[in-house]
């Protein structure tokens, strides 16, 4: 007898057929919200995960920048589970494996075939799961872990999901760490629902801190994390100490006056009068924090730690990867100063930090003392090209 499966009119059927019929039987079935794969594997050893979570937090310490560990699952080995730090390159909230370099495919055979999940940490931002986590994660099997907040060591934020057979969910990710032992001695007279409550919420504090010597556990494969880097050049105009990034759409400087001058289009003598007050305006100010922003790590963090305390991780996903015009960055910036709600937060806080750090760089290079209220005006008055890239002249009767 042969059976298969059709489905008619929504619903789903047994094809039956034999040598003297065919017929079908509908099969009964109901309707779930979400389907979850489940692995029946041993957990994660619970000190193999602290061990995880003290090379994120001293790679994050290090690096300012993302890392990635691989997970590996050994169905025959009494401890199936093993982790790898393979030799990868690192860029602020980036991270790739380099498979190319000769230590990659030396160390992979030190693990099992079979790689089952990652952990990557998204330093000092949430652990929410970006859409290049999901595009990597959905058609690799095993679970993945992100870890957020690498700044607070009083405990991280965590983000799991699972893939097996192409099924994909996000899943509570305590589910597959080993808990620590019964907090509750034998004679403790509570009951077994409030005893597994409290286990439970131990377990989700447990798996996100970190264990209190994790500084002094040695990490030899620390070494397979490069940092991607950047160089400088320094812009031929007015203040000659001032460094700017090289992006590499005009040849020179004179080659970017020429290119704000005629898309201008105004006299020699307005536009000579404008670029003296991009050049020592506070436009000029809020431009180079604009550009350190999308080409400093440590700036980055600015708009980083705002985002992160709107809830706004789509900007963050944008900025990371390089996705976001300098126009946007400006006005997000103006709105970050203007928030005084924020700036009294602690990640406020650290933002004013780096704020003060740049000022003082400023005026060290350039000769002019600045404040904060001097960046926020700048921040008004600065405008792009369309395009984003390139300052518009601005030639107005009333410069500070």
């Amino acid at each position: 007898m042969n059976q298969e499966q059709i489905i008619h009119e929504n619903k789903l059927y047994n094809e039956i057929s034999t040598d003297l019929f065919t017929t079908y039987q509908e099969v009964e079935a109901f309707s779930t919200e979400s389907i979850t794969p489940v692995f029946k594997g041993a957990k994660i050893p619970r000190h193999m995960w602290k061990n995880i979570l003290a090379f994120m937090k001293q790679s994050y310490d290090q690096f300012k920048s993302e890392t990635l560990v691989y997970l590996f699952y050994d169905e025959k080995s009494k401890t199936p589970w093993d982790w790898w730090v393979p030799p990868q390159e690192t860029a602020g909230m980036t991270v790739e494996s380099s498979p190319e370099d000769p230590k990659y495919q030396e160390q992979r055979k030190l693990y099992s075939d079979t790689m089952f999940g990652t952990v990557h940490h998204h330093c000092s931002t949430s652990a929410f799961q970006s859409g290049t986590d999901e595009a990597d994660e959905v058609n690799r099997e095993g679970i993945h872990f992100t870890i957020g907040h690498m700044d607070n060591e009083e405990g991280f934020d965590i983000h799991c999901r699972i893939t097996i057979g192409g099924c994909h969910a996000e899943i509570d990710a305590g589910t597959y760490i080993e808990q620590a032992g019964d907090p509750f001695k034998k004679t403790a007279a509570i009951p077994d629902q409030m005893k597994q409550e409290i286990t439970k919420f131990l377990h989700t504090k447990d798996i996100v801190n970190l264990n209190p010597d994790y500084k002094k556990i040695p990490f030899t494969q620390m070494s397979n994390v490069t940092k991607r880097t950047y160089t400088t050049k320094t812009y031929k105009n007015k203040y000659p100490t001032q460094l700017g990034w090289n992006y590499g759409n005009y040849e020179s400087s004179a080659n970017w006056y020429d290119h704000n001058k005629s898309k201008k289009n105004q006299t020699e003598e307005m536009v000579e009068c404008a670029s003296d007050s991009e050049l020592t305006g506070h436009d000029a100010l809020a431009d180079e924090l604009v550009n350190l922003i999308q080409t400093d790590y440590e700036y980055e963090d600015i708009l980083i730690q705002y985002y992160d305390y709107i809830g706004d991780n789509t900007s963050s996903c944008e900025l990371y990867t390089g996705k976001m015009q300098n126009t946007r960055i400006a006005k997000d910036l103006k709105a970050l100063y203007n928030n005084n709600k924020f700036l009294s937060s602690e990640k406020g806080k650290e933002v004013l930090i780096l704020t003060k750090e740049f000022l003082f760089d400023w005026a060290k290079g350039n000769g002019l003392d600045t404040t904060i209220n001097d960046l926020k005006y700048g921040l008004g008055e600065l405008q792009y090209y369309e395009d984003g890239e390139g300052v518009q002249s601005m030639a107005t009767e009333d410069v500070l």
